[in-house]
């Protein structure tokens, strides 16, 4: 039960396993003063974080072989782009399918997978594009998905 004045109690403390990371969760009893109907309620929370990206969905453009060095964009025929500039058009959670679009000083215009640090890969040959009018370019992006 709630002492006067507490607004939540946690009450059960373990660890979850999501995507094979350990996540702290816990058993929390909502104070009765919070809903209108006057009921205490038990909630299980959870750290776990869900990111919601948003951007404009593109499609790959590969080589009849492999030089991604088994890329994200190896398999995979459509990827979320996102990035300055970008139409928030459609919406993505897994960050495995998300490029993100990037231009050099240069300015050179490319896109490199949301899972990767930036500058952390190189061109790998596949290209990403999209007939929307909205798209970034006018030609297709490489993906900079290769790691050596």
């Amino acid at each position: 039960m709630l002492n006067d004045g507490e607004i939540v109690k946690i009450t059960a403390y373990q660890t979850s396993i999501a995507e094979g990371k350990s996540i702290p969760s816990y058993w929390c009893i909502f104070s009765r003063d919070i809903f209108s109907d006057g009921f205490a309620r038990n909630v299980w929370e959870s750290s776990i974080k869900t990111n919601v990206f948003k951007g404009l969905l593109v499609d790959v453009f590969r080589w009849s072989y492999d030089c991604t060095n088994n890329g994200v964009s190896k398999t995979r025929k459509e990827f979320l782009l996102i990035g300055k500039g970008i139409t928030e058009l459609f919406t993505e959670t897994d960050p495995a399918k998300v490029l993100i679009y990037d231009v050099k000083e240069s300015g050179y215009k490319y896109c490199y997978p949301a899972i990767f640090q930036k500058n952390e890969g190189m061109d790998g040959g596949n290209f990403v594009y999209s007939s929307d009018s909205r798209f970034p370019n006018q030609y297709p992006l490489s993906i900079h998905d290769r790691k050596e």
